[in-house]
């Protein structure tokens, strides 16, 4: 849930909390954890501004959080997702951005540029190469949305070890790639969504244990669906 805290014309704000839950089973693994399975859960206090400036435009995004299996929370396990990028209108329908992210939601902490372009040909169609990130969308009308996607997929928690006392980390990294379909619900800021596609180059690993592994786990078929709110 992320709600408007100050919204104007050049400059919005907003804040929200953020819980996500992954359960893995490790049936029919040689690892550590064979037969059994893990809760894991990540909850984070999201905030966004962007600031419109004419032909410039700014967004700035920190979103602290905890990511445990909440048995045993040790000091690793309080993360930060952050973004700053800035991007100039070069013309009606091309778009330039460049900044930096740094996030532990993509198997490990890491910080990558965020570099790449915005391309609009027509009011319907829009193509985005922001690196990691790869994004086609088209509106056949104001109520539906369309799109084709490729970005990084994963996470990182930090875990009771299982060899002994203290933490371990078990990251999790995938290259997810599929698309979607968006629908207005009436005239409300609601919309309903679906994603669906395959999950590529998934990687499952376990660091800072005597018992750490790190093993390759085959493609697999995903779904999203649920609820968004636009303002």
């Amino acid at each position: 849930a992320d709600l408007p805290i100050m919204m104007r014309d050049h400059f919005k704000l907003t804040a929200g909390v953020r819980y996500r839950f992954n359960s893995i089973d490790f049936d029919e693994t040689d690892t550590v954890f064979s037969s059994q399975s893990l809760d894991l859960h990540r909850l984070e206090v999201p905030a966004n501004l962007w600031i419109d400036r004419g032909p410039w435009k700014f967004w700035l995004k920190l979103q602290p959080g905890v990511t445990s299996d909440f048995d045993d929370i040790g000091s690793d396990a309080f993360t930060l997702t952050a973004l700053g990028l800035a991007s100039y209108q070069l013309s009606e329908k091309l778009s330039i951005a460049g900044g930096v992210y740094f996030s532990q939601d993509l198997g490990e902490a890491r910080l990558l540029p965020a570099l790449g372009l915005v391309w609009r040909p027509s009011p319907q169609w829009s193509l985005s190469l922001t690196a990691p990130r790869f994004k086609i969308a088209y509106a056949p009308s104001r109520k539906w949305l369309l799109t084709l996607n490729a970005y990084p997929s994963g996470g990182s928690w930090n875990i009771q070890d299982p060899d002994g006392e203290g933490q371990a980390d078990l990251n999790l990294s995938a290259i997810r790639t599929g698309i979607g379909i968006e629908h207005q619900i009436g005239d409300t800021p609601a919309w309903i969504f679906v994603d669906a596609g395959m999950q590529f180059l998934q990687e499952l690993e376990l660091d800072g244990s005597t018992e750490s592994f790190n093993e390759d786990i085959d493609a697999a078929a995903f779904v999203n669906f649920g609820l968004k709110v636009r303002f």
